[in-house]
């Protein structure tokens, strides 16, 4: 039962002990510096593609013309599905 009291009587102290260290670690970890956002420290993901290439494949020009090209290509083949359900549905 003593035991048990000088546990109760001790607790306010080392509550009092616990919180200060915590707050002296919390202190130590913002003083070391480095930033949470700093890119240098953060681990790499290898799910997303394993790496970064120095510089982009291609030309971002020949891209964009393909890709226009294929649009008009599925423009085209949309209007003749149209043109096709149009005379042969008879709305």
């Amino acid at each position: 039962m003593q035991k048990l009291e000088r546990m109760i009587e001790a607790a306010p102290r080392v509550a009092q002990e616990i919180e200060k260290r915590q707050r002296e670690e919390l202190l130590m970890r913002a003083s070391e510096g480095g930033s949470r956002l700093d890119v240098s420290m953060a681990l790499h993901d290898e799910r997303y593609g394993g790496g970064m290439p120095a510089r982009p494949r291609g030309s971002l020009r020949k891209q964009r013309r393909e890709g226009r090209m294929l649009f008009a290509v599925l423009v085209i083949a949309l209007l003749i599905a149209a043109l096709w359900l149009l005379n042969h549905l008879h709305f």
